[in-house]
């Protein structure tokens, strides 16, 4: 309150206009600020999921479909499919340069001719990078396969039109021309009779070989087949014709059929051996790099969702945090509004207290001026001086009075008033006048009449009222004796 006492009322006004605006600006400021941070986080999960999850969408959605191209390939073994299977996948490995470049890694190359990191990746997408940068070997490695798997099924064939046909054809011709000599050479009958079984052995073998591309069938060609089983029959067959040059031609013809048919099925083993491993490798490759993807997809949508929870947090973190602070300002503006009113009300109702107990009890004297450097100071200050004019004139009226009821009618109220009071004074000094001349005329009157002079006049100009009646009275009573002597003066 000594605060305040020495501040005017419109300072403490202007203060807690001052403070009000304060705390209505600081709270303005702490919204901006707090929706300025909420507005960045949407605005990254934005960019997020516009710019990154968006496009690792897009890009795991292509390899499904490059996926799909690879088996429509190898399964038509078609060079329509194989030139869309191999633009889809050029067009992936730009796809995954591009996403890269645009996440802020920077690529080189490696021996092999794919991408890696030229500079180490550092920061929040660092994690990501290094996921993707892998699956530049993946999609590379996972075209050779494919084309890999095609040639190799390529192989097959040209292995079983080239290889297997001419060779079950000489074998086929060389068992028909040998038959006619069993009777000539009866040890060739068990032996023709054997290879013609194995060589029916040898194709159903080599079919179920190359449509389980099971190469564990290859046991089953050397004993069944025309494997090393069947070698004794051949050699058996060339021993019967050793010694028969005209005929030996036969047996020969026989033999390379065989070594034909043997090494080519030898090759198909080996062919649909490399093709299990690429077939293999494709798998792995494949469900790798679907991982891979798979796995960032659901690490960015885990981001998002907790970007989001993160962002529903700080919401409500700010809400409560923005509520305190209201609550805290408007208790403080409160406090302060109260203290700035109670420095106002107080002194007020002091002077108005004391006003009353003027009032009741009609004493001026007691009226005790409020200190301070406010207007409520000035106020009361004024109202002392009204006061004390009020008073002084009174105590001049009063001794006015007191010396009139003493008969001394020449004192006058000679203190310097304005306003209403200066009216007072000038009303009582009149008054004065008025009575004293009245008297002075009344005893003038008195003076002649003792003197025997009864045609003395008084004025009645300046009298008014009461003194004009009395006036008026006294001249009508010396008429009357005026009157009374002339008669009696002419009686005698």
């Amino acid at each position: 309150m000594n605060l305040f006492n020495n501040l005017t009322i419109r300072t403490r006004l202007g203060a807690n206009l001052f403070i009000s605006l304060l705390f209505v600006g600081l709270a303005a400021l702490s919204g901006w600020f707090a929706t300025e941070r909420a507005a960045q986080q949407a605005e990254q999960i934005n960019y997020q999921q516009k710019n990154i999850t968006h496009q690792v969408a897009e890009f795991h959605k292509q390899f499904i479909t490059t996926l799909q191209q690879s088996n429509n390939y190898i399964l038509t073994n078609d060079t329509s499919e194989g030139d869309k299977f191999n633009l889809l996948i050029d067009q992936q490995i730009v796809s995954l340069e591009n996403l890269l470049i645009g996440l802020g890694a920077t690529l080189g190359r490696n021996e092999a001719g794919h991408n890696i990191l030229a500079e180490e990746v550092t920061g929040e997408l660092s994690d990501l990078i290094n996921q993707l940068i892998s699956l530049d070997s993946d999609l590379r490695m996972f075209k050779n396969a494919t084309n890999s798997n095609v040639f190799m099924n390529n192989r097959i064939n040209d292995l079983l039109e080239f290889g297997i046909g001419p060779s079950v054809k000489a074998i086929t011709e060389s068992l028909t021309e040998l038959e006619s000599f069993k009777q000539d050479k009866p040890e060739l009958t068990d032996p023709l009779a054997d290879l013609k079984k194995r060589l029916e052995a040898s194709q159903l073998i080599t079919a179920n070989m190359i449509a389980l591309k099971n190469v564990s069938l290859k046991a089953q060609f050397d004993e069944k087949g025309l494997g090393f089983a069947a070698m004794p029959l051949i050699q058996q067959v060339n021993e019967a014709f050793s010694g028969d040059f005209f005929n030996q031609a036969l047996a020969q013809n026989l033999e390379r059929g065989f070594d034909g048919y043997f090494e080519t099925f030898g090759d198909l083993r080996d062919t649909l051996t490399t093709m299990t491993l690429n077939n293999q490798s494709l798998s792995e490759i494949s469900e790798r790099s679907n991982r891979v993807l798979l796995t960032i997809v659901s690490d960015l949508q885990s981001q998002t969702i907790q970007s989001l929870t993160d962002l529903e947090v700080f919401s409500y973190q700010l809400a409560k945090w923005l509520l305190i602070v209201g609550l805290i300002g408007i208790f403080i503006l409160f406090l302060f509004n109260l203290l700035i009113s109670r420095s106002i009300i107080k002194p007020l109702k002091n002077m108005q207290q004391q006003l009353v107990d003027v009032v009741a009890s009609g004493d001026l004297k007691n009226w005790q001026t409020l200190t301070g450097r406010h207007e409520i100071a000035e106020m009361s200050q004024a109202q002392a001086a009204l006061l004390d004019s009020v008073s002084l004139a009174l105590n001049e009226v009063d001794k006015v009075n007191q010396a009139l009821a003493q008969g001394n009618t020449q004192m006058r109220i000679t203190g310097n008033y304005q306003g209403d009071l200066k009216t007072l004074s000038n009303a009582v000094n009149e008054s004065l006048e008025t009575v004293e001349h009245t008297l002075n005329q009344i005893d003038a009157v008195s003076q002649a009449l003792a003197e025997g002079n009864l045609s003395v006049e008084v004025p009645l100009d300046n009298s008014e009222g009461q003194f004009r009646r009395v006036l008026e009275s006294m001249t009508h009573a010396l008429n009357v004796q005026q009157s009374a002597i002339n008669d009696v003066r002419r009686v005698t």
